[in-house]
């Protein structure tokens, strides 16, 4: 059931309700206002909207023809019937003129719901046509609005070519005028040399319906305007289109290629490394000069994970945690890993990337090789602890050598005096002497040491080779020492090789009586009611000398460095020991310049045994070639060792091939470090490495730090012709250190040495 609103102007009470009742009768739901006078009428249409008006004919003071003109001026969309009693033909014609929808009489009412619902259809009906020509109206004045105030130059042209319209747009780009315009024909417009494209996209046109393309149009002044057409053929065969003014576009693209050139330029030739990274973590865009710093190329690493760089994970995580929390990281330091496995110090910068909606899309920035200086500040900074270092041992050094110097001094001048008193027995005398005597030695010991260190960092020492009887050399000492063992009630032994009764050692015999003497002296210092023995072992190309006490040891982080200049184990001023603390730096360099090195094996509360060799000239030249180290009557080896040769030179590898020939042992060589990492991987079996530290792609030192990871136990042997790299070798984690050029026995030796095999 539809509702209508009524409004009903009527004076009788009875003809209303019968109205509305036969209103009722119909598919209505009837909302009923009445009303019976001009005011009223007026008041209610002011106020509401009624569906359609219901009208008596005649009222006392107001009539149907005039509710009806009120109606039509203001409220024509509303449908209007007369209902009333009498009605004559003239009239009924009249109203309708007026705008009236219907009439009826009141006598028969039958036909009222029929009626309002054909007004009420009617009006629909004249609403949409009214809102469908105010809406074309609309449209055409807003299309040609559009039309004329296009930012595009608008045409309409026939399909012989003929311009038939043009808008605005057209004259301030063309500089034509609109009547020019309609007298061209489309290829009028085209330049000389473009006349082909112009006819090629006309029939392009034509055949499809549309087309669309860049092409430059001839102005009124004779220059070009670039343009960007499109055209469509419309029904009635007219052409319509539009071209737009690109020149600013092709100036930008110009200046974007010219940009673009200049880019790749610094993108392909920057030092820096620049770099994007998704958001799955892998390289979407690197530059090629990654491949300075990394190895690798561009290529190879794009679509790649950006971790194959990383070498230590957690400075990665710290990393990728900074730029998660500020969105942004500079001059942030990791160590990256190369291709070929080395390490680098690198300088990165990043940032997080978003897309317009303000999502992360990935990370950009750039890395820098820092490399070569980070290691020179790591270099700088090591210098400076070792100097500070130096400068805090120097001065506990002068502390201690002033303590050293007068305690003697204080003996040597007291007895001194002593001795000038007249009432001195001969027993006392000689007391007093003996002391003086002390004394003036410990004072000697100690100018001796200093002489021989200041020797030693001017680099001027000098050794003076003769043959040296070492059996004669340690009974010497024995009895030189014995005293003062007993003193310290320690029990003081020499051990022999009694293989033969004379053994010759060519070496300079003052610096080896030195060095045994400044250990067997630290031995009975530091060994109180112990036992300290001392002796060599003849290992026939060198001859290894040890001094072995039960004191109280040194802890292990000590080790390397007791051979320090002026550095003690215990270097306060409250010391118990004494000494200068140069006694061992003294003995070290001596050792070296023996050609030997020292080492020592030592635990804290169960004593230490210092060890040193010394090559055997004398052995080496009178060797016949075909004795073993560890057994004279059978020089080869006596099972399988295999054995990895890192040597990139084939002259040394092949002098190290004939030095080892052995049906034991089995040789594999590496050419590089890498090469020597890799096979250290892949093959479980080395027994030992012997390492250059000079090769192309990976160095030694390199190769050693990686083995050492994966295999802490391989022995590994640094054989090099650079022989002040050493130190550093061993910080590396080589466990010995050979010098080219070396000898066969003693490369024999060494090996034999980390193999432990018994001699």
């Amino acid at each position: 059931m539809s509702k209508i609103k009524i409004l009903h102007l009527e004076d009788d009470p009875d003809d209303s309700e019968l109205v509305l009742t036969e209103l009722k009768s119909g598919e209505f739901e009837v909302e009923y206002t009445r009303v019976d006078n001009e005011k009223q009428f007026r008041n209610q249409l002011e106020n509401n909207k009624f569906d359609i008006v219901l009208a008596d004919y005649n009222l006392p003071t107001f009539n149907g023809i005039s509710a009806l003109r009120i109606c039509a001026e203001k409220y024509p969309e509303t449908p209007f019937i007369i209902v009333s009693g009498t009605l004559g033909e003239e009239i009924a014609v009249e109203m309708l003129k007026y705008g009236a929808a219907d009439y009826l009489l009141k006598q028969n009412l039958k036909r009222l719901v029929a009626a309002v619902e054909h007004a009420l259809a009617e009006a629909r009906l004249k609403l949409e046509k009214l809102k469908t020509e105010k809406e074309l109206k609309e449209s055409e004045e807003k299309f040609r609005t559009i039309i004329e105030n296009s930012a595009d130059a608008i045409f309409v042209a026939d399909t012989n070519g003929n311009y038939v319209f043009t808008n605005k747009k057209v004259t301030e780009l063309l500089g034509f005028s609109q009547e020019e315009m309609v007298l061209k024909k489309i290829t009028d417009l085209a330049p000389p040399e473009q006349a082909d494209k112009f006819m090629s996209l006309f029939n392009q046109l034509l055949s499809l319906g549309k087309v669309t393309g860049e092409l430059d149009l001839l102005r009124n002044d004779g220059s070009f305007l670039p343009v960007d057409l499109n055209a469509v053929v419309l029904p009635g065969r007219l052409i319509y289109g539009s071209c737009r003014d690109i020149s600013e576009k092709k100036l930008a693209e110009k200046a974007l290629i010219e940009s673009e050139k200049k880019y790749r330029s610094i993108f392909e030739n920057i030092q820096d490394v620049y770099y994007q990274i998704d958001n799955n973590g892998n390289i979407s865009i690197i530059s090629p000069s990654i491949n300075k710093l990394s190895g690798y190329t561009s290529q190879e690493l794009i679509g790649n994970p950006s971790t194959l760089f990383y070498y230590y994970p957690e400075e990665r995580n710290a990393l990728l945690e900074n730029l998660a929390r500020t969105g942004e990281v500079w001059d942030y330091e990791v160590r990256m890993r190369t291709k070929d496995e080395q390490i680098k110090y690198t300088s990165l910068n990043a940032h997080i990337m978003f897309d317009a909606e303000g999502k992360p899309i990935g990370i950009e920035g750039s890395l820098r090789d820092i490399n070569e200086r980070k290691h020179f500040e790591l270099e700088l900074e090591k210098s400076k602890e070792k100097a500070e270092e130096s400068d805090k041992l120097k001065t506990a050094f002068l502390h201690n050598i002033s303590h050293e110097i007068r305690t003697p001094m204080n003996a040597i001048i007291g007895f001194s005096a002593l001795l000038g008193e007249p009432d001195n027995n001969p027993e006392t005398q000689a007391s007093f002497i003996q002391s003086i005597q002390d004394g003036s030695n410990q004072l000697l010991s100690i100018i001796t040491d200093i002489v021989d260190i200041s020797s030693i960092e001017a680099n001027i020492l000098k050794k003076k080779i003769s043959p040296v009887d070492i059996n004669v050399v340690l009974n010497s000492l024995y009895n030189q020492f014995r005293i003062k063992a007993i003193e310290n009630t320690n029990s003081l032994s020499v051990k022999y090789d009694h293989k033969a009764e004379n053994i010759i050692l060519h070496t300079d015999s003052t610096k080896l009586v030195q060095i045994l003497s400044n250990l067997i002296n630290n031995a009975l210092k530091f060994t109180k009611e112990g036992k300290v023995e001392f002796g060599y072992t003849n290992k026939v190309s060198l001859i290894e000398f040890y001094v072995s006490d039960t004191g109280i040891g040194i802890h292990t982080d000590e080790h390397l460095r007791v051979f320090d200049n002026f550095y003690q184990v215990e270097n306060d001023l409250s010391r118990q020991y004494g000494g200068t603390g140069l006694g061992l730096a003294i003995s070290k360099a001596y050792v070296e310049l023996l050609g030997g090195n020292i080492w020592l094996e030592s635990e804290p509360g169960k004593g230490s045994t210092f060890y040193f060799s010394i090559p055997n000239i004398s052995s080496q030249e009178e060797s016949s070639g075909n004795k073993d180290i560890s057994d004279s009557k059978d020089p080869k080896f006596k099972y399988p060792v295999s054995i990895l040769v890192a040597e990139d030179d084939d002259q040394n590898f092949n002098l190290i091939m004939h030095q080892l020939a052995d049906p034991n042992i089995k040789i594999a060589r590496a050419m590089n470090g890498k090469e020597a990492f890799d096979l250290c991987k892949s093959k479980k079996d080395f027994n030992i490495v012997l390492m250059d530290i000079k090769m192309p792609v990976m160095d030694g030192y390199m190769a050693t730090e990686l083995i050492k990871k994966t295999h802490p136990n391989l022995p590994v042997i640094a054989q090099t012709a650079f022989v002040t790299e050493k130190e550093k070798a061993m910080a590396c984690g080589c466990d010995d250190f050979i010098s080219k050029p070396f000898k066969k026995e003693v490369l024999l030796s060494i090996i034999r040495k980390h193999l432990k095999v018994k001699n």
